[in-house]
C-alpha cells in the first residue's frame, strides 16, 4: 500500500507547479476585479493596495470546508459555550457597564442580558475575536467555491470599511469567515447596523465594546425587537 502511495505522489508531483500556477493566476484576476469594482465605489488607491500582496489562506479554505459549529450536535455545542465560568463573567460586565446599559435598554429596548449573552457566545466578552485577516480571508472566500458570492460581497463592504477610517489595517481582523469585533458583525451587517455607542464619531466594533454592544442593540432593535409590555 506504502509502494502504490508513492507511486501516486510521483504521478501527481509534476503537475504540482502548474495547478499552483493556474490557482495564482486565477486569484490575481479576482483581485483585479475587485479593485476595479472598488474603486467604482470609491475606495482610495492606498486602501486597494492592501490586497496587491494578499494570497489564498489555506486554513480559511480548511474551516469553510468543515464548518465545525454545525457539525456538533446542539447539546454539545451549548455545554461547550454555557461554561460557569461564562456565567460569572457575564454578570461581572453586567455590573460593571449597568449605567451603560441603562442607556442602551431606554434607546434601544433591548434587554442588558440579552446584550451581555450575544457578547459572551459571540468572542467570550472580547477575548476571542479572531486573528485573521478580515481582507485575506474574504478574498479566499471569494475567489472561489461555494461561498464565492458571499466573500466578493463581504469583500467589498471591507474594503470601503477602511475607507471610513473607523479601523486601520492592523487592526482589522476577524473570524475565518470575516465576522468582525466583539460581537462578530459581518462587513454588510456592519455597514447597515454599526452604531456609535460612546459618541466619538467612530463605530469601533472591534477595540470598543460600548459600540459594539451599541450595534447589537441598534440591529435587535431594526430586527424587530419589541420592548416587553407590563400590560398583560
Amino acid at each position: 500500500m506504502l509502494r502504490a502511495y508513492a507511486l501516486c505522489l510521483l504521478m501527481v508531483l509534476p503537475l504540482l507547479p502548474e495547478l499552483a500556477g493556474a490557482d495564482s493566476s486565477a486569484f490575481k484576476n479576482f483581485i483585479t476585479e475587485i479593485k476595479k469594482q472598488a474603486k467604482a465605489d470609491g475606495v482610495s488607491r492606498r486602501h486597494l493596495k492592501a490586497l496587491d500582496k494578499l494570497t489564498p489562506d489555506p486554513e480559511v479554505q480548511r474551516l469553510a470546508a468543515r464548518q465545525p459549529e454545525y457539525v456538533k450536535p446542539i447539546w454539545a455545542y451549548l455545554t461547550h459555550m454555557v461554561t460557569q465560568e461564562r456565567l460569572r463573567l457575564g454578570r461581572d460586565q453586567l455590573k460593571a457597564r449597568e449605567t451603560f446599559l441603562d442607556k442602551l435598554e431606554e434607546e434601544y429596548g433591548v434587554p442588558r442580558g440579552i446584550l451581555i449573552a450575544i457578547w459572551g457566545v459571540e468572542t467570550n466578552y472580547g477575548s476571542n475575536k479572531g486573528s485573521f485577516s478580515v481582507l485575506r480571508s474574504l478574498a479566499t472566500l471569494g475567489y472561489e467555491g461555494k461561498r464565492a458570492d458571499f466573500g466578493r460581497q463581504q469583500l467589498l463592504y471591507a474594503l470601503r470599511i477602511l475607507q471610513s477610517g473607523d479601523i486601520g489595517l492592523e487592526d482589522f481582523k476577524g473570524s475565518w469567515a470575516g465576522a468582525m469585533g466583539h460581537t462578530q458583525f459581518i462587513p454588510t451587517t456592519y455597514a447597515d447596523y454599526a452604531a456609535d455607542g460612546t459618541g466619538d464619531g467612530i463605530k469601533n466594533i472591534w477595540t470598543e465594546p460600548r459600540d459594539a454592544l451599541a450595534s447589537s442593540a441598534y440591529y435587535l432593535k431594526r430586527m424587530g425587537w419589541r420592548r416587553a409590555s407590563l400590560n398583560m
